[in-house]
C-alpha cells in the first residue's frame, strides 16, 4: 500500500500505532484509511446461517410477538424455550391496513399472551392495540449508557387528577441491539428457516455497529442504519425479545396498578 505522506506516516509509526487499537479493524480504518469490519461491526450472513435451524412444526408452550410498524408492518413470532432462549418460528410483512387483523390472527394461532411493537409512527393505533390487550406493550427507544435493556412504565388512569393510563416500554437501543447480536452468536436465539429467510437475513445484517468515545473517555457502541434501511425484521426480532422478557417478569403481563412507583428496569 503506497503512502501519500511518507515523511509523516512511516512504517515504524504504523507498527507502533497498530499496538494501540483494540481491534485490527480500527487500525485499518483510522491509520490505513481502508474499509474494514470485524466481529464487532455487526451481524454477518455467516452468523445468521449458524443460528438457523430446520423446524417444520414448532411446539412451544409459550410464544411472543414483536412487530415493527409503518406503512408496511413487519411481524416476528418467537417461541420461548424453558431456558428463556428464543426460536424465531414465523416472520412476515403486511400492509398497515392489515396489521391489526394479522396481529389478532397470529395471537390466536400461536396462543400469544405478550406482544411488543414500536409506538411510532402510528401512535393512535399503538394506543388502540394496548387498550384492547393487557399483554400488548408499545415501545420507544432511548439512547443512554449502561447495561439496562429497557424500562417498563405502568400507570393507572386517574380521571380526577386528569391522568391517563400508561403502559409502555423504553428500550435502551444500543445495549439491546448488542444483546441481540450476542445472543444470536451464542445460540440463545435460533431462527427457523422459512420462505422469507433470505429477506430476514438481509434485514439482520443491514445495520452496522460502531463505537463512540464517551465523556469519561471510554468506548460505547452505536448502531446505525445502512443507506438501504432494510432493518425492519431486526427490530421486530428485538421487540419479540423484549416481549419474552416481559412475560418472564409477569406471567401474562404486568397489570395496571401493580406499581405505585411506575417504573422498573430490566438488564
Amino acid at each position: 500500500q503506497p503512502f501519500d505522506a511518507p515523511s509523516i506516516i512511516s512504517l515504524p509509526y504504523l507498527i507502533e500505532a497498530s499496538t494501540s487499537y483494540a481491534s485490527k479493524a480500527k487500525f485499518r480504518q483510522f491509520n490505513l484509511g481502508l474499509p474494514a469490519e470485524d466481529a464487532q461491526s455487526g451481524l454477518t450472513e455467516a452468523d445468521i446461517d449458524a443460528a438457523s435451524i430446520e423446524l417444520p412444526e414448532p411446539s412451544f408452550q409459550r410464544y411472543v410477538i414483536g412487530a415493527d410498524q409503518g406503512m408496511t408492518c413487519w411481524i416476528v413470532v418467537s417461541g420461548v424455550e424453558p431456558s428463556g432462549n428464543l426460536v424465531v418460528v414465523h416472520y412476515e410483512h403486511c400492509a398497515l391496513s392489515e396489521f391489526e387483523r394479522r396481529l389478532d390472527e397470529l395471537k390466536t394461532q400461536y396462543r400469544v399472551r405478550v406482544s411488543c411493537f414500536d409506538m411510532q409512527p402510528n401512535v393512535y393505533l399503538s394506543l388502540q392495540l394496548s387498550d384492547k390487550d393487557p399483554g400488548a406493550y408499545p415501545a420507544m427507544f432511548s439512547t443512554r449508557q449502561g447495561l439496562d435493556l429497557f424500562d417498563v412504565k405502568v400507570r393507572d388512569a386517574d380521571p380526577e387528577a386528569g391522568v391517563v393510563a400508561v403502559r409502555q416500554v423504553m428500550i435502551n437501543r444500543n445495549a439491546a441491539l448488542d444483546r441481540i447480536m450476542a445472543d444470536l452468536r451464542s445460540g440463545a436465539i435460533k431462527i427457523a428457516r422459512r420462505e422469507k429467510y433470505d429477506t430476514l437475513k438481509a434485514h439482520l445484517t443491514d445495520m452496522r455497529r460502531g463505537e463512540i468515545t464517551l465523556r469519561n473517555g471510554e468506548w460505547g457502541s452505536v448502531w446505525s442504519k445502512s443507506t438501504k434501511g432494510n432493518d425492519h425484521l431486526m427490530f421486530a426480532l428485538l421487540y419479540s425479545y423484549v416481549a419474552a422478557r416481559l412475560q418472564d417478569m409477569g406471567g401474562m403481563a404486568l397489570p395496571r396498578g401493580m406499581f405505585q412507583v411506575n417504573r422498573i428496569k430490566v438488564s
